[in-house]
Formats: C-alpha cells, structure tokens, sequence
C-alpha cells in the first residue's frame, strides 16, 4: 500500500495501470485486481486535465458579391457509372447568381485540373468584359 502511495504521489500522470506496471518491474509479483483495490481504498486518481478554451473572435458575416463574376466557389462531386467506374465533376458556381460556370467531367482528375479550369474561366470572363466595354464605347 505504501508502495503504490508512493509511487502515485511521484508520478501524478500515472493510473492504476502504470503503477501496476512499476511494481512490476521493480521485482514485485502482484495481482492487478488487488493493486486497483489498493488504488481506490487510498482514493487515488488521475485527475482529468480541464481542456483549455480558446477565446471566440468576433464573427462577421460573409460579404455577399455586389456582381455577377466576382467570386466562385469550387466544389468536386463524385458519382460513378452502371459499371462502378468513377466520375469526377468539377463544379464551378457563381456566388451572386447561383449559376454553374462551368461543370468538368473526368474519371481521373489531377489536382492541376482544377486551377487550369479556373484560369480558362477567367480568361474568358475577362474576355466578355472587356468586349463588352468596347462595343459600349
């Protein structure tokens, strides 16, 4: 009993199951179920650890886009076929207007996939712009 106290008060960390492991390899033929009774008649415990909390920021809403173009998200959807094989869409929607840009459908995609398909869509878009600028002019 001295022994477990003992060793409890040195090592706060450890359970039942370390301690009875340290007597152990000290040399000590023991029985778990009898150092866990020992263990709780001294009313020891490893105390549980308080989790720390981490301080809320102040949350702001997400701006919406004034325009159409302004922002776009990405998003992979995966479905696969009759025979099991595997398609991948990349789908490219318009924050303001809720429309799909753009849809890319592959069975094997890489991830240079994905930023080669948004430089398409904003060459193009930059396009439309500023042939629509000109032909207001």
């Amino acid at each position: 009993m001295e022994r477990i106290q003992a060793l409890a008060d040195r090592h706060k960390r450890y359970g039942v199951g370390m301690i009875y492991l340290k007597l152990r390899q000290a040399g000590m033929l023991v029985n778990y179920k009898r150092v866990e009774r020992l263990y709780q008649a001294a009313k020891l415990q490893v105390r549980r650890r308080k989790r720390k909390k981490v301080p809320v920021g102040e949350r702001q809403p997400l701006a919406r886009p004034l325009a159409a173009d302004q922002v776009w998200s990405l998003d992979f959807v995966f479905d696969r076929t009759a025979d099991g094989r595997v398609l991948k869409c990349l789908t490219i929607t318009d924050d303001a207007t809720h429309e799909a840009v753009a849809i890319e459908v592959k069975r094997a995609m890489s991830g240079i996939e994905s930023p080669r398909v948004s430089w398409r869509l904003f060459s193009l878009s930059q396009a439309a712009s500023a042939s629509g600028r000109a032909s207001s002019r």
